[in-house]
């Protein structure tokens, strides 16, 4: 059963950080949907007024195991999340049916987060409900790992491009421990010799307009390493 919105008799409220753009919230016992600044009451019936407040429980549980998950906790503090959502999903499978059926679908597909909250259960080749997903067990996401340090001038140009989307000197030096002539040298020596092994004579130009920020000395030595 869809919920519908009577709009002749439309009530609004603000809306406040913590509710998703285009999500349910319950507040005084009433539904609203966020759409933008303004939470929108929704007329509903009971059932499934019930239905969206189980399903908001859903999907915090779901919410605080991937918190945990993301920022790297133990796995004691993962499991102690993990169980809870197992308790508050089995509540409302047995209440409501599984996430993805068609009534569920129909009366929650609107909710931004659905689409992550359905994700949860694996389903067969027919669209059915199959098994409970890894997220109810594992874990499944791994923190990503700072890189602090790395040898060479050329990772740490990798590395400046990937996380900083620009060749960033002051980073790379907190990486390698070696100034920015230093950097800048290593690099023109690393990628001339790639320039000549694979026949990119059309980087040349690029290199040379680089050295003009080299100091003299170095980018001579440079250019007489290339032959350039």
């Amino acid at each position: 059963e869809e919920i519908e919105l009577d709009v002749d008799e439309e009530v609004t409220l603000p809306a406040t950080d913590d509710i998703k753009n285009f999500s349910y919230t319950i507040i005084d016992n009433q539904v609203y949907f966020r759409e933008n600044s303004i939470l929108i009451q929704k007329e509903t019936t009971d059932k499934n007024k019930e239905k969206i407040g189980d399903y908001l429980k859903v999907t915090e549980a779901l919410k605080d195991v991937i918190e945990a998950q993301t920022q790297g906790t133990s796995d004691e503090v993962i499991e102690n999340k993990q169980v809870v959502l197992n308790e508050i999903y089995d509540a409302f499978s047995k209440k409501h049916g599984y996430l993805n059926s068609l009534s569920n679908t129909r009366a929650l597909k609107e909710d931004s987060n659905f689409p992550l909250v359905s994700s949860i259960e694996v389903l067969d080749d027919e669209e059915n409900f199959k098994a409970k997903g890894d997220i109810f067990s594992k874990r499944t996401i791994i923190k990503a790992q700072s890189i602090a340090h790395v040898d060479t001038s050329l990772e740490a140009l990798v590395l400046s491009i990937s996380q900083r989307g620009r060749v960033d000197f002051d980073y790379m030096s907190e990486l390698t421990g070696k100034d920015k002539e230093t950097l800048i040298q290593e690099l023109f020596l690393s990628l001339g010799y790639n320039v000549f092994r694979y026949g990119m004579e059309n980087t040349i130009p690029a290199i040379m307009t680089l050295l003009k920020g080299v100091k003299s000395e170095v980018a001579n030595d440079i250019k007489s390493r290339l032959n350039i």
